[in-house]
């Protein structure tokens, strides 16, 4: 369940309190690099409860259980060319999202909204799949009704969603959610909701 909030008032979640308050979350290849990079660089595999393997692990097999988390196919090729971890691809690809057609019109309609906004002398200074990324979430919340929750730890993802939550009156920090994750070994699994 939501922990806590922190100084700065943002919302702390562990990993099972995301799909309590959000239906699905879309995970981005900023986070999924910073996961693997978070058990790769750890000098020792232990079994206590809070190490980077047990968390990993945990991790893999949550997201497969629920079945609430979900990477574009842009996210899943960025990542699988970086980490081919056996494990994670597979369930990745599980949860590759695919839009229906009426899914697939929403997202051409604010694909071709924002488009020319993005860019080094736009207000979304993102790469093509940071953009898809921010694009499918703000679909997947539409289609659903539901709040979507967005997970990355890209600093400039998170200005854009800002912006585009200043531009797009239909969304909010709410049913848009963003998420970081805490990558310390201190306290592994901790994700912070901000606010718009």
């Amino acid at each position: 369940m939501k922990s806590s909030t922190n100084g700065r008032g943002r919302a702390l979640y562990a990993l099972e309190g995301i799909p309590l308050d959000y239906s699905s979350a879309i995970l981005d290849t900023n986070f999924l690099i910073g996961i693997s990079h978070f058990l790769y660089s750890s000098k020792t595999i232990s079994n206590d409860e809070k190490s980077p393997k047990k968390f990993f692990d945990f991790f893999c097999d949550y997201i497969k259980k629920t079945g609430r988390f979900y990477v574009t196919s842009n996210v899943l090729e960025e990542y699988r060319t970086l980490y081919p971890s056996e494990k994670l691809i597979k369930i990745l690809i599980e949860n590759r999202l695919v839009f229906s057609l009426n899914g697939l019109g929403l997202y051409h309609e604010l694909e071709q909204k924002y488009s020319s906004f993005r860019g080094k002398e736009g207000r979304f200074d993102i790469s093509r799949t940071d953009f898809d990324f921010l694009i499918s979430g703000a679909v997947m919340a539409s289609l659903k009704g539901k709040p979507c929750g967005l997970v990355s730890n890209d600093l400039e993802l998170l200005a854009s969603w800002r912006e585009f939550l200043m531009m797009e009156e239909d969304f909010n920090s709410i049913n848009l959610g963003f998420f970081t994750f805490d990558l310390s070994r201190e306290n592994p699994g901790v994700f912070s909701r901000w606010k718009k």
